[in-house]
């Protein structure tokens, strides 16, 4: 990256994590996929590294290992939220806090598809995050509740197969594609409410 030098813990061996897994999770959901820093979230940390965040709130869904959000925070964002729905995310985002010095950044887990009310922030980001297509609809409506009139939505993601699926569903709520490119293999999309 950058200026910025991220320190960060993830999983030691990110496979054998996710073989142990396996065997005992109920649902797709429930997969650890969350202990590796992927390339989206690195494209993402660059991209709020040079653009900053500075006085924003700040939300990041499916935060993993809370690195973007992280980046935000040390690029002067007021208030930072990280969010994911695997339950043990929060651990390492704790840490991975402790280890940059973030004291202004809260987890929160949660599910996109639940009703879960949360305040418009100025910024929403998401690394990684579009698997599965029966979601999409549910993430643009709860993606679309937290924004406000003049909220910036960026989604990097390694195009997906579906991916036009999932922008179909953001214009359905209301948002509109400002721009969006490749940084290496990665797809970096904003959005905004107007």
């Amino acid at each position: 990256m950058g200026s910025l030098q991220l320190k960060y813990e993830g999983f030691e061996d990110f496979d054998e994590e996710v073989t142990k897994a396996i065997d005992t999770i109920k649902s797709d959901d429930e997969a650890p996929l969350f202990g590796d820093f992927w390339p989206s979230a690195k494209a993402l940390c660059q991209y709020i590294e040079n653009s900053g965040a500075k006085d924003m709130t700040v939300l990041e869904l499916g935060c993993g290992l809370a690195l973007p959000s992280i980046v935000a925070s040390l690029k002067g964002a007021r208030t930072v939220i990280a969010s994911d729905y695997h339950k043990d995310c929060q651990v390492y985002v704790e840490k991975n806090c402790q280890l940059n010095g973030v004291e202004n950044l809260s987890y929160q887990q949660l599910d996109w598809r639940d009703d879960v009310q949360l305040k418009a922030m100025d910024l929403i980001v998401a690394s990684d995050i579009l698997y599965e297509p029966k979601i999409y609809d549910d993430l643009a409506s709860f993606i679309w509740q937290c924004c406000h009139d003049k909220s910036k939505v960026i989604i990097a993601d390694p195009e997906r197969v579906f991916r036009e699926d999932f922008d179909k569903a953001m214009e359905a709520q209301g948002l509109k594609m400002k721009a969006d490119w490749k940084e290496g293999k990665t797809k970096m999309t904003i959005w905004e409410t107007r």
